[in-house]
């Protein structure tokens, strides 16, 4: 092999930023940094702001400092900093470090003591007559919640710090110049600091996005300085990966990196890198995740739990609910994790490889208690799912806490009650599931004992009071007993006592005389009576007698008793209105008989009583969806809630009110949530992106696959939702999920792994793996019952397989990457999507006869779903809306609004009345088929973005999973099923004063629910 010159050092750093040392490899951002400089030059401070991952370290490192170092006219010494928790020690330590001679420990004490400006200690210690160069870099970190959990950014220290910064920069001797480099989103939190925000006005540079020239010279620049050849083509196919990747710069160099070292082991460097070799180690959108996900799944059991306490430790969410990276000591970390030093060593060395360096410091620097460790770039939180999730968990598990620190100051001062249901439920389940320590506990408020005081001091108090309802209820029914057997007794003695006292009574004049008024059948007056309340209140309510309805009154009469129907539901009725009503007919009767013919009782029309009853209805149905809204409003009285929500339902039913209304269901929803739980339909312990799910209908639950490669069994039935069934998982990033008709195999599509057939009877082991078809699988779709499925990737082709043999064909070549897939149930059809806006419709049998159906531009398709019998395909766009097509032609009936961006899933019902669609604004939307002009009921529990939904076997609930805790959730499909079983979660009737306050007097008393007081 023939000597190449090639330098054998790989010129990309990977995730990390480039360093002052590697800015021979440093491409792309000359022009930038030329502009940077000049405002420099000007104002002497620059605030260099950016998104996270776009590039700012690299380009102060790799760009700036280099320029400025080679400067002939000028000496410049660079000073790098970052504030940390501590911003004022790290600001004097980075000039110590500079200058370790010349700055002592007493120096720096002095310092942080008083109130010395940076100028005049430069001065004094003779610092030379340089100009310095002062980076402070992730500036943002002075505003981040610090380790006493303080969230105020003008701390004393924080103020002297930027103080220090302001002035430096005005000072003309000595010659510093300042640069801030500070995440975009963390720009107005600056105004915190008034001078700041002046100086940051006058000079602030807003550093854009690499263009496609710039990043196609980042590729192929540090490549050509190294001595190495590029394959033609490579540069296009790679950014055309990028174009649809968040974090672009960071993943993009660590694919290159992976990218050199694979070429490199092969061992022929005359060869150019070629996009095979890039395709092989997973490309830029999964090389990262896939890397991460691989040495995570290298750990024992043990490992991983120290890892994942490891993570948490290192990482935080910020107000804005963004994460970031925070630094922390070996040795605490080892606290927090309950672990060995040297555990934790092992696990760190894992993720600080040189063919990894995602933590700092790198593999190079040996490890100690002391060593500060850091993420290498904060991108890796959005990038590795798992991280994210474990990111998402902390934040959560640090706002249990502090609630439950802060309840616990309160309770000691007597200002608050111990903890109920739901917030004990809440705290209850993060302790077990949790498992908090001090060591976590302190590094956010130091009264952790207290706090687990306060919390088991509530949970025994509640298991006390249950307990003692419990005996109290035995009692009460050990007294009814009680006092049933003397009723019953007493009511044996004094029916002998009467039997006896009856058979001594042998005088003629004691017999009991009947009476001559006895009830005979057909009397007019006792069948007049019959007529009901409603009836008479219907009568009372007609105008006067007209000349038409004179001439035969009796006709009218009876007209009017056939037409109104006669209410005998006793149990809806109180016992004031029922005496009303037997006053008013009986009177009505005594008229009609006393009355002359010429004077006959006046009644309506056929028609305008049904008018007027319709009338009465809607008014009703209007006052029912009112008291649903109310109800809602309603935050401390549960029962209350509950009793509204549910009187709301009743009235709404029986006055003919659409049984989907979307109050109705809202109140009984809401109300549900106050009654059990706010978690009583969330899903525990999935700790990863749900990214499919599918209905077992053997067994009633759902399985779930998820970007960490799990695959899990959940119970349909969410009052069983902690029981969940952990299959072999795949090890790989899942996107999607099919399961075979006879539920015993399952098909898993993977970003990086081809397709996976599981064996679901066999904990889910892998039977079959198939990357010759494509390594990405994206969409899976059931064809019918008939043992087959279709699937589409990467690689512009819809395919059809067979679960038993895993046979595979192709059933169409499509012009452009498939967006979305659908099929129908009988699997006679398919539709797909594509990502030039077009949408396409072909017959299984006959795919040659495809037909296009739809054309949407830029707002192509993301989802489709057809209704259980075909007649509707429903397509779900990038824009959140939802285009319903129908009939053979497909024509578009209706446009669905909702979504405020990407629908991500659709499904129907079992029986077509109701469509599901997932989105990225992280919500659910659920509508009601009966009328697409009807608005959804939107769901927003589910934490961002939402990608996945499906039904139960019979309809009756549907399920969502998303990227954020929580991430799985169960619902019921309508008001009916949560009204079912209403009455067993309330404790008691509204009362009058209630009744009147939300009904008045529109509707008489009754009790909502009868077998309660």
């Amino acid at each position: 092999m023939t000597d190449t010159g090639i330098v054998k050092r790989n010129p990309f750093p990977g995730i990390r930023p480039f360093t002052s040392a590697e800015d021979a490899y440093f491409f792309g951002r000359d022009s930038i940094t030329t502009e940077v400089l000049e405002l420099l030059h000007a104002h002497r401070f620059v605030a260099l702001a950016g998104a996270s991952g776009s590039g700012k370290t690299s380009l102060i490192q790799s760009g700036i400092i280099p320029a400025l170092i080679t400067d002939d006219k000028k000496e410049w010494v660079p000073v790098t900093v970052r504030p940390g928790t501590k911003p004022l020690e790290n600001l004097i330590r980075g000039l110590q470090q500079v200058f370790p001679k010349k700055l002592n420990e007493s120096d720096v004490q002095a310092f942080l003591s008083g109130y010395q400006e940076l100028g005049e200690l430069i001065l004094e210690k003779g610092l030379g007559s340089h100009n310095y160069y002062l980076v402070v870099d992730q500036f943002e970190e002075l505003f981040r919640i610090n380790s006493k959990g303080n969230k105020s950014p003008k701390t004393p220290e924080n103020k002297r710090f930027v103080d220090l910064l302001i002035n430096a920069a005005k000072e003309e001797h000595p010659g510093i110049y300042v640069m801030l480099s500070i995440r975009s989103d963390f720009i107005e939190t600056c105004a915190a600091f008034r001078n700041l925000t002046e100086l940051m006005n006058r000079s602030k540079y807003l550093l854009p996005p690499m263009s496609m020239e710039a990043l196609s010279l980042s590729v192929s620049g540090p490549i050509r300085q190294a001595g190495a050849r590029l394959e033609p083509g490579f540069v296009e196919y790679l950014l055309d990966d990028l174009e649809e990747v968040e974090t672009p710069l960071p993943m993009l160099q660590h694919a290159l990196m992976r990218t050199w070292d694979y070429w490199a082991r092969q061992g022929d460097r005359d060869q150019p890198i070629s996009i095979s070799d890039y395709q092989a180690i997973g490309t830029v959108k999964t090389a990262i995740s896939n890397q991460l996900d691989e040495a995570f799944t290298e750990l024992d059991e043990v490992q991983q739990l120290i890892c994942e306490r490891f993570f948490k430790s290192i990482t935080a969410k910020s107000e804005q609910n963004n994460g970031y990276g925070r630094q922390a000591t070996l040795g605490a970390i080892a606290k927090i994790a309950q672990c060995s030093v040297e555990e934790l060593f092992d696990v760190v060395d894992v993720f600080r490889r040189p063919d990894m360096a995602f933590l700092s410091p790198p593999a190079a620097q040996a490890l100690s208690p002391e060593t500060i460790i850091e993420l290498s770039h904060e991108s890796l939180i959005r990038i590795w799912d798992r991280l994210q999730s474990w990111v998402d968990e902390e934040d959560e598990s640090i706002k249990i806490y502090l609630k439950l620190s802060e309840a616990s100051a309160l309770y000691q001062q007597g200002r608050t009650e111990l903890w109920v249901h739901p917030d004990l439920q809440i705290a209850v389940n993060w302790r077990n599931n949790q498992k908090p320590t001090p060591a976590w506990g302190i590094q956010y408020h130091p009264a952790f004992e207290r706090a687990m005081v306060f919390l088991s001091t509530s949970e025994e108090e509640v298991l006390w009071e249950a307990e003692r309802k419990v005996i109290q209820q035995k009692r009460r029914l050990l007294l009814n007993r009680s006092i049933a057997i003397f009723m019953g007794a007493l009511v044996v003695v004094l029916a002998i006592v009467f039997f006896a006292t009856r058979n001594r009574t042998d005088s003629p004049d004691l017999a009991v005389q009947t009476p001559t008024d006895v009830y005979e059948p057909g009397s007019n007056e006792m069948q007049a009576e019959t007529i009901s309340e409603p009836v008479e209140d219907e009568i009372a309510a007609y105008p006067a007698t007209t000349p038409e309805n004179q001439d035969n009154p009796v006709e009218e009469e009876e007209t009017v008793t056939r037409q109104q129907p006669v209410d005998r539901t006793p149990d809806r009725t109180s016992a004031r209105g029922s005496t009303t009503g037997s006053q008013q007919t009986s009177s009505i009767s005594q008229s009609r008989n006393t009355e002359p013919a010429s004077q006959p009782v006046s009644t309506p029309s056929a028609g305008d009583a049904s008018a007027a009853n319709a009338a009465r209805q809607q008014q009703m149905v209007s006052m029912a969806r009112d008291m649903a809204e109310q109800s809602a409003t309603i935050n401390r009285n549960p029962d209350l809630q509950g009793l509204l929500a549910y009187q709301a339902y009743l009235i709404n039913e029986r006055n003919g009110g659409k049984p989907d209304d979307v109050g109705i269901y809202e109140g009984l929803y809401a109300a549900l949530k106050k009654l059990i739980s706010p978690a009583y339909n969330i899903y525990p312990n999935l700790r990863s992106s749900i990214k499919d799910v599918g209905w077992l209908r053997n067994t009633g639950s759902i399985l779930t696959v998820s970007s960490d490669g799990s695959v899990k069994i959940l119970s349909g039935n969410y009052a069983n939702r902690a029981s969940q069934i952990s299959l072999t998982g795949t090890g790989l990033n899942n996107e999607c999920l099919a399961i075979s008709p006879n539920e015993r195999k399952a098909a898993v599509g993977t970003n990086g792994g081809g397709l996976l057939f599981l064996e679901l009877e066999n904990q889910g082991n892998l039977v079959h793996q198939d990357t010759d078809h494509g390594k990405i699988v994206l969409f899976l779709k059931n064809l019918g019952t008939g043992g087959s499925f279709v699937s589409a990737g990467t690689e512009n082709r819809i395919l059809k397989w067979d679960y038993n043999s895993y046979e595979t064909s192709e059933l169409v070549a499509t012009a452009a990457r498939p967006s979305a897939l659908g099929t129908t149930a009988d699997g006679s059809k398919v539709a797909y999507g594509t990502r030039d806006g077009k949408l396409y419709e072909l017959d299984v049998n006959a795919p040659d006869a495809m037909k296009q159906i739809g054309e949407y531009g830029r707002n192509h398709v993301r989802a489709i779903a057809y209704s259980p019998g075909g007649s509707y395909l429903v397509a779900g766009m990038l824009d959140g809306s939802l285009r319903v097509l129908s009939g053979q032609n497909r024509r578009s009936i209706a446009t669905l609004r909702g979504p405020e961006a990407r629908v991500t899933d659709l499904a129907f019902s079992p029986d077509g009345k109701f469509l599901a669609a997932a989105s990225h604004d992280g919500n659910v939307y659920l509508w009601s088929t009966s009328d697409w002009n009807n608005p959804p009921i939107v769901f927003s529990e589910n934490n961002g973005f939402v990608l996945t939904v499906c039904f139960s076997g019979n309809g009756n609930y549907f399920y969502s999973g998303s990227v954020d805790y929580p991430r799985f959730i169960g619902r019921p499909t309508e008001s009916a099923q949560m009204a079912e079983d209403f009455c067993s979660l309330l404790g008691r009737n509204l009362t009058q004063a209630e009744w009147d306050q939300y009904m008045g007097d529109e509707l008489p008393y009754e009790k909502t629910c009868p077998g309660l007081n």
